[in-house]
């Protein structure tokens, strides 16, 4: 089979760009796996971090920022209620 200048010129043109395609692809995947390489995603913190899978002991409980005492009644009953840190009790003094 004889080819003319015409069908040679558009197959090579065709073979260019797929050789172009087939290099800007390879670029994008190459780019992806440095991208992820370069910034690791966090580590997720495990659920049983403890010696030998053993779970984790529980987190202490964040302090009340108000300290045990009597303060002005919140639900206006009293004149003062008693606030023990965690909660406000039924304790009351008018």
């Amino acid at each position: 089979m004889v080819l003319t200048a015409e069908e040679s010129s558009s197959n090579s043109l065709l073979f260019v760009l797929i050789a172009v395609g087939v290099v800007l692809v390879l670029a994008a995947i190459g780019l992806a796996v440095w991208l992820a390489r370069r910034n690791p995603a966090p580590a997720q913190p495990a659920a049983f971090g403890g010696p030998y899978g053993q779970p984790m002991p529980p987190r202490p409980m964040p302090q009340s920022p108000m300290a045990p005492g009597w303060y002005p009644d919140p639900q206006r009953q009293a004149r003062l209620r008693w606030f023990d840190g965690a909660q406000w009790t039924p304790n009351t003094q008018n």
